[in-house]
Protein backbone atom coordinates (compact mmCIF):
# COMPACT_ATOMS: atom_id res chain seq x y z
CA UNK A 1 0.00 0.00 0.00
CA UNK A 2 1.40 3.41 -0.95
CA UNK A 3 1.37 6.30 0.98
CA UNK A 4 -1.46 8.84 0.92
CA UNK A 5 0.54 12.06 0.74
CA UNK A 6 -2.90 14.28 1.49
CA UNK A 7 -2.44 12.75 4.51
CA UNK A 8 0.55 15.51 5.18
CA UNK A 9 -2.18 17.95 3.97
CA UNK A 10 -4.67 16.78 6.73
CA UNK A 11 -1.86 17.12 9.01
CA UNK A 12 -0.81 20.59 7.90
CA UNK A 13 -4.50 21.55 8.56
CA UNK A 14 -4.71 20.07 12.42
CA UNK A 15 -1.10 21.69 13.08
CA UNK A 16 -2.63 25.07 11.77
CA UNK A 17 -5.66 24.88 13.37
CA UNK A 18 -3.98 23.40 16.53
CA UNK A 19 -1.16 25.36 16.62
CA UNK A 20 -1.58 27.71 19.75
CA UNK A 21 0.88 25.22 21.91
CA UNK A 22 3.43 28.02 24.22
CA UNK A 23 6.72 28.19 22.71
CA UNK A 24 6.02 26.37 19.60
CA UNK A 25 4.02 28.44 17.42
CA UNK A 26 6.85 29.28 14.81
CA UNK A 27 7.77 26.04 14.60
CA UNK A 28 4.27 24.77 14.29
CA UNK A 29 3.82 27.56 11.30
CA UNK A 30 6.80 26.26 9.29
CA UNK A 31 5.99 22.66 9.87
CA UNK A 32 2.57 23.82 8.69
CA UNK A 33 3.92 25.11 5.28
CA UNK A 34 6.30 22.40 4.67
CA UNK A 35 3.89 20.03 4.90
CA UNK A 36 1.46 21.34 2.67
CA UNK A 37 3.60 21.63 0.03
CA UNK A 38 5.23 18.38 0.42
CA UNK A 39 1.71 17.24 0.29
CA UNK A 40 0.56 19.17 -2.92
CA UNK A 41 3.81 18.67 -4.49
CA UNK A 42 3.82 14.32 -4.04
CA UNK A 43 -0.13 14.36 -5.22
CA UNK A 44 0.25 16.61 -8.36
CA UNK A 45 3.63 14.28 -8.87
CA UNK A 46 1.68 11.53 -9.38
CA UNK A 47 -0.77 12.31 -11.31
CA UNK A 48 1.58 14.11 -13.69
CA UNK A 49 3.12 10.87 -13.74
CA UNK A 50 -0.15 8.02 -14.41
CA UNK A 51 -2.39 10.82 -16.12
CA UNK A 52 0.00 12.84 -18.16
CA UNK A 53 2.81 10.16 -18.64
CA UNK A 54 4.84 12.35 -17.02
CA UNK A 55 8.46 11.37 -16.36
CA UNK A 56 9.40 11.85 -13.19
CA UNK A 57 13.57 13.01 -12.12
CA UNK A 58 13.81 13.09 -8.86
CA UNK A 59 17.18 15.58 -8.89
CA UNK A 60 14.58 18.33 -10.85
CA UNK A 61 11.10 17.37 -10.27
CA UNK A 62 11.01 20.51 -7.36
CA UNK A 63 11.56 22.95 -11.02
CA UNK A 64 10.35 20.70 -13.59
CA UNK A 65 6.72 19.45 -12.46
CA UNK A 66 5.42 22.75 -12.00
CA UNK A 67 7.08 23.65 -15.38
CA UNK A 68 5.24 20.60 -16.85
CA UNK A 69 2.27 22.16 -15.92
CA UNK A 70 2.46 25.42 -17.22
CA UNK A 71 3.59 24.42 -20.73
CA UNK A 72 0.26 22.46 -20.93
CA UNK A 73 -1.51 26.57 -21.29
CA UNK A 74 -4.87 25.58 -20.23
CA UNK A 75 -6.58 27.12 -17.23
CA UNK A 76 -6.19 24.74 -14.49
CA UNK A 77 -2.61 23.51 -15.23
CA UNK A 78 -1.83 26.89 -15.39
CA UNK A 79 -3.66 27.37 -11.79
CA UNK A 80 -1.87 24.08 -10.61
CA UNK A 81 1.56 25.42 -11.67
CA UNK A 82 0.47 29.13 -9.89
CA UNK A 83 -0.64 27.52 -6.64
CA UNK A 84 2.69 24.79 -6.52
CA UNK A 85 4.80 28.05 -7.15
CA UNK A 86 3.22 29.84 -4.27
CA UNK A 87 3.45 26.89 -1.88
CA UNK A 88 7.08 26.23 -3.18
CA UNK A 89 8.15 29.64 -2.26
CA UNK A 90 6.30 29.84 0.90
CA UNK A 91 8.29 26.25 1.83
CA UNK A 92 11.51 27.55 0.96
CA UNK A 93 11.01 30.81 3.50
CA UNK A 94 9.62 28.93 6.41
CA UNK A 95 13.12 26.75 5.68
CA UNK A 96 15.32 29.29 5.24
CA UNK A 97 14.45 32.78 6.31
CA UNK A 98 15.28 33.69 10.11
CA UNK A 99 11.99 34.99 10.90
CA UNK A 100 8.77 34.36 9.68
CA UNK A 101 6.17 37.91 8.99
CA UNK A 102 3.14 35.98 9.09
CA UNK A 103 1.18 32.63 10.01
CA UNK A 104 -0.55 31.28 6.37
CA UNK A 105 -3.91 31.96 6.12
CA UNK A 106 -5.32 28.86 3.74
CA UNK A 107 -4.20 25.10 3.65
Amino acid sequence: MSFNWLDFLDLARWLHNNSELPGFEEASCRTVVSRAYYAVFQHVLEYAIVEEGYISNSNTDHQALPKHFQSKGDNIRNEVFTKLKRLKDNRRQAAYDNGLTHKPKHL
